[in-house]
């Protein structure tokens, strides 16, 4: 049996389950009706119950393949109803005879307690769990629209990749996602601005406790910045945040909604933000700057409808509900009334020299045979390169060692030339002094 195979076994929905849903919504299509319950439906129905609660104790089953902890027998049961009638077109049927005036996607939580027979106790525990700050919702489980009665339960983006009933989420159009999986454990940061990336993850995290629980004020975003210069782990730790959330990421560049008639680019981005609100995801604009660049002096037409789409900005991202991270490499061009706006600002530095031992070491590949004689601290101390740069180096430097032939091994030579095309791209001749202790290894400049 195949990888693939072994999975969507393990994250297959038993019958059972279906059935059970089917048989609750037509003996409440009865109900509707004036009709009493057949005894031979509830004969079934109690066995049903009895099967389904052995099938869901067992080791592996699927329930323990949706959320990295187990989830109660409600929040299990909130899960089916809300998947059923995407798994049986018959159990879609009956929804709409229990919903027939039901507006929008997904399934009505008073509609759930109608179906679901529950104790008292569990009564409050579904009313927890169909809350859109609930686990449910913040694990990407559910997409949960309103509260309450009227609240309404769809998919979410993750429960499509556990339950095999389930076709993929689609992603936002005009949105690009990042294929990287990664936590703050993978990021090389001083302490200060990891403390402030955990502040940013704890904004989503603790939000239902501090305006549901607490009463507080309900907000749009967070609102991030991002700003430091090319390649020191924006972009990367924007990836870390959507990893520590278990959200996906995705990022968005100008030139996908930048136009030269008049308001075309607003519709776009407004298109493009209503797709993703309130949406389990994690939202970058790259080159902030060019999104949020400062108002000036009228001089000319274009120069009015340049601050009016500035305007528009800052007025749609703050109804904007999820979090949102802008990355810039020129803070300074920001305009102002937006940096009041941010929940969070994180300034990225580059790498000092221990950071960047610590990056070469983790960014040669673990498997390639290196030359023990490489001395990481005296390259990562010698040699000022971003993160960025020592990831395209350490990539390069193992591929000409490959390239090399047998016996494989990334050494000085291969680690300098690499070093020496990064640098290289700035559009000069490299130093000796650039190359640090691995200038022996190839020709450069003298440094003056």
């Amino acid at each position: 049996m195949s990888a693939t195979a072994t999975i969507q076994s393990q994250n297959a929905v038993p019958e059972t389950e279906w059935e059970r849903i089917e048989l609750l919504a037509r003996m409440q299509v009865d109900a509707l009706a004036g009709h009493e319950p057949e005894s031979d439906r509830l004969e079934r129905l109690a066995n049903l119950e009895k099967d389904i609660q052995t099938q869901r104790a067992l080791d592996g089953s699927w329930v323990d393949h949706i959320a990295a902890d187990r989830l109660t027998s409600v929040e299990v049961n909130l899960v089916v109803i809300v998947v059923a009638p995407l798994a049986r077109e018959s159990i879609a049927w009956l929804y709409r005879q229990l919903e027939p005036d039901a507006t929008g996607r997904g399934v009505s939580a008073s509609m759930i307690q109608r179906l679901l027979p529950l104790y008292a106790d569990e009564v409050f525990e579904l009313q927890q769990a169909a809350d859109a700050n609930g686990r449910l919702a913040r694990e990407g489980l559910l997409r949960i629209h309103g509260r309450g009665p009227d609240a309404r339960l769809a998919p979410g983006p993750q429960l499509a990749e556990r339950v095999d009933a389930l076709p993929p989420e689609p992603d936002p159009p005009g949105l690009v996602r990042s294929n990287q999986t990664i936590g703050f454990d993978d990021l090389v940061l001083p302490n200060e601005t990891l403390t402030r990336l955990r502040e940013l993850v704890g904004l989503v995290q603790n939000r239902w406790i501090v305006e549901d629980e607490w009463g507080g004020e309900q907000t749009g975003g967070p609102i991030a910045l991002f700003s430091g210069p090319s390649g020191v782990g924006k972009t990367y730790s924007a990836a870390a945040i959507g990893g520590e959330l278990n959200w996906p990421v995705y990022s968005l560049e100008m030139a996908r909604i930048a136009s030269r008639w008049v308001g075309v680019a607003e519709r776009r981005l407004d298109r493009l933000l209503d797709a993703a609100h309130a949406r389990p995801m994690v939202l970058v604009l790259n080159e902030g700057e060019t999104f949020f660049s400062k108002r000036g002096e009228i001089k000319e037409a274009r120069d009015r409808f340049a601050n009016l789409f500035v305007s528009f900005l800052l007025d749609r991202i703050e109804r904007h509900r999820g979090p949102l991270i802008l990355t810039s490499n020129l803070r300074d061009n920001i305009d102002h009334a937006f940096l009041r706006r941010f929940h969070c600002v994180v300034e990225f530095e580059k790498p000092d020299g221990r950071a960047r031992t610590e990056l070469w070491r983790r960014l040669l590949p673990p498997h390639a045979p290196r030359d023990v004689r490489l001395d990481f601290e005296s390259i990562g101390e010698t040699i000022a390169l971003t993160g960025g740069a020592i990831r395209n180096a350490a990539h390069h430097a193992a591929h000409l060692a490959a390239a090399g032939g047998e016996p494989y091994q990334i050494g000085g030579p291969e680690l300098a030339l690499a070093v020496k095309r990064e640098i290289e791209k700035r559009g000069r001749r490299v130093t000796s002094r650039e190359m640090g202790c691995l200038a022996e290894f190839c020709q450069t400049e003298e440094t003056p």
